[in-house]
């Protein structure tokens, strides 16, 4: 029986995939992490067209090692998609409107490690060269210099980026940056009782400046899925962080590109907190808050997400029909999503 909670199980179910789906998918070596004498590779997988007109949907697992749950779903749902490349017309179609790609495990040896960090004690997703603006210095958990013995530990002021860090910038530069639309989806859990979906920024209050994309994001969401289980909100809302991948990115897309592209990265995050208040026990186990432990709840994760993904195909292979807004349009969404997520918070 597979243990559904180790991350070396994980690991090597990637890597039999990669030697697997190598006729299906172009599967990228994007960098090798060492453990000790094993060698870790990262994987990236796409589908679909490559060209760089093609508007793009790239799925993120794994860039805390702890949260085992969000590289299994990325592998599951690439799994299930390329069984079904060998029959389904339908998705072959979809393909020829855009490619699908798939990073599921960010930061191996934090898998096999079972931490947060990588092997050498860094939160990747604290690792950007980007301060977060008024954090107070106790919020440890926004991202901290003191130690890496201590958790969310950023690495040394003006050190390079960590390996696992510079390979998911370049991989995302690569193929997200030259696309007309690029939508990421970074799995994470740990967070809240609720399931969410947020966008950025996590190291200020300032108002994105994608608003009007991300409220019509939201409203055709709810009106295609009125019963969907998801709090769509910046995450900011809920704490901020220094060095955030994503808002690093997103930054650095913005200076490059202006408003010619689209570049739209998001954050699945887990309601890991519902697990834990029907099974306290869980908290003693070695995963912790981070991960359904019971079987059928473990299951039920992996499948109540599917149509979300669906949902994000869809709307990447339309974004001409939702993501062609006019002035006047603009202002009126933005108005709203001051009102939405921003008017009580920055009273």
């Amino acid at each position: 029986m597979v243990n559904l909670i180790c991350g070396q199980n994980e690991v090597e179910i990637i890597n039999s995939l990669a030697e697997r789906l190598k006729n299906y998918a172009t599967v990228k070596q994007e960098t090798e992490i060492t453990l000790k004498k094993q060698k870790l590779p990262v994987y990236s997988f796409s589908f679909g067209e490559s060209k760089e007109d093609q508007p793009c949907l790239i799925f993120v697992g794994g860039v805390h090692g702890l949260e085992l749950i969000g590289s299994q779903l990325v592998v599951s749902y690439l799994t299930s998609l390329s069984n079904m490349l060998e029959w389904d017309q339908v998705f072959r179609m979809q393909l020829m409107k855009m490619k699908l790609i798939f990073y599921p495990c960010a930061n191996p040896g934090g898998l096999v490690n079972n931490t947060r960090s990588n092997p050498s004690g860094i939160d990747i997703m604290r690792n950007a060269p980007l301060d977060g603006k008024n954090i107070p210095f106790y919020h440890l958990h926004s991202g901290q210099r003191y130690s890496k013995y201590l958790p969310w530990y950023r690495g040394k002021k003006k050190k390079e980026m960590e390996p696992e860090s510079q390979a998911l910038c370049r991989f995302i530069r690569r193929e997200a940056f030259t696309s007309p639309v690029s939508l990421i989806v970074d799995i994470h859990s740990g967070f809240g009782v609720r399931d969410r979906i947020w966008f950025p920024y996590a190291y200020s209050k300032k108002v994105y400046p994608r608003l009007a994309e991300m409220v019509k994001f939201t409203e055709l969401l709810q009106k295609s899925f009125p019963q969907n289980i998801y709090k769509i909100e910046p995450q900011c809302l809920n704490y901020r962080t220094h060095g955030d991948l994503w808002d690093f990115l997103f930054l650095e897309h913005v200076d490059k590109f202006d408003k010619g592209n689209i570049f739209l990265p998001l954050c699945l995050e887990l309601g890991s907190w519902s697990w834990i208040r029907k099974n306290p026990l869980q908290i003693f186990s070695n995963k912790g808050p981070f991960h359904p432990v019971v079987p059928h709840r473990h299951k039920r994760i992996l499948r109540r997400h599917l149509y979300f993904f669906d949902f994000l195909m869809r709307l990447v292979i339309s974004h001409k029909n939702w993501l062609s807004i006019s002035d006047s349009d603009r202002k009126e969404l933005e108005s709203k999503g001051q009102v939405r997520w921003y008017q009580r918070y920055n009273k």
